[in-house]
């Protein structure tokens, strides 16, 4: 799941900017100050006037090299009714902040690939009975379970039998067994708890972000969503379409979020436009266009009369 300040935040994100620091690539006239270390170049952007209508389209289709083919990203994006621009109107992020935005969304960053690391699958032989790779974590705890047995295994007949051919005796084997059964617990316990540990900071940065980015000041820099272009399949190649479009009521004072699909219309609940999750059974539905309006010049917006 992605937020949509999270997405503009990248956006405006300062970028590294390739340069040569070769002197035979410069002209004969440079001198020294002309070449500069590619690592101190930084791209910076900035807004100087607000649209009074934002449109933003969602990079859904990329494109695999490997399979040499077009894919789609169907990616859960948070969406909110009004959003601020102000923190880009200046190259230092304008407020304190914007700083501390980044630094919980770098942290963010580091802590959402940790728990990725936690969950890519490992080929072992501690694999699911049907075959299918276990978390690193989820491995260690079956290796684990199978050595603390084996003592169980070494009282067994057919077992003593097959010990009594070994040059090791049946003691030593136990206790090899239960030493590597005590460090791989010692393992999982370690990465039980920074998942754990991993888990809370998420939740407290993700807490703490969502409230920097609910203080939307009411200046000319602030946009209320209008609507919502949404794409539902799982490949770009075919699918269908509808769309969001908000609808003010001047006469009932009453803002109302109307569905548009096909030749049908329906008034639905804000709940299906500002989800933290995908409803079940539609993870493929989501928006790929989002339109907002600069809250200041919502008046001059039209009732949809429907």
């Amino acid at each position: 799941t992605a937020d949509i300040n999270d997405c503009i935040d990248a956006f405006f994100a300062p970028s590294a900017v390739a340069a040569t620091n070769d002197s035979s690539q410069a002209g004969p006239s440079a001198d020294a100050m002309d070449i500069v270390d590619s690592s101190q170049l930084v791209r910076r952007s900035r807004l100087r006037d607000a649209p009074p209508v934002l449109c933003i389209q969602v990079q859904r289709v990329q494109f695999d090299m490997a399979t040499m083919r077009a894919f789609k990203v169907n990616s859960h994006l948070r969406l909110h009714e009004r959003i601020s621009l102000t923190p880009y109107r200046h190259f230092d992020g304008a407020a304190a902040a914007h700083s501390r935005r980044h630094e919980l969304q770098q942290r963010l960053k580091a802590v959402n690939e940790h728990l990725r690391m936690l969950q890519v699958p490992v080929q072992t032989a501690a694999n699911t009975s049907d075959g299918a790779p276990v978390s690193v974590v989820s491995a260690l705890e079956r290796v684990q379970a199978f050595m603390t047995g084996v003592h169980r295994w070494a009282d067994l007949d057919a077992a003593q039998s097959l010990l009594a051919d070994l040059p090791e005796s049946t003691a030593a084997l136990t206790q090899q067994a239960a030493a590597v059964s005590s460090q791989v617990s010692e393992m999982a316990a370690a990465l039980s708890q920074a998942r754990q540990r991993w888990e809370h900071e998420r939740t407290q940065a993700r807490s703490e972000l969502d409230a920097i980015y609910a203080d939307v000041p009411d200046d000319d820099m602030a946009y209320t969503l209008h609507a919502v272009f949404i794409h539902s399949g799982q490949t770009p190649e075919f699918g269908h379409y509808w769309v969001y479009i908000r609808d003010y009521d001047r006469e009932k004072n009453l803002v109302r979020w109307l569905k548009f699909n096909d030749s049908n219309v329906s008034v639905v609940d804000a709940s299906e436009i500002f989800r933290d999750a995908p409803r079940p059974g539609e993870e493929s539905a989501n928006p790929y266009y989002l339109m907002f309006v600069r809250s200041e010049d919502l008046d001059a917006t039209a009732d949809l009369g429907v």
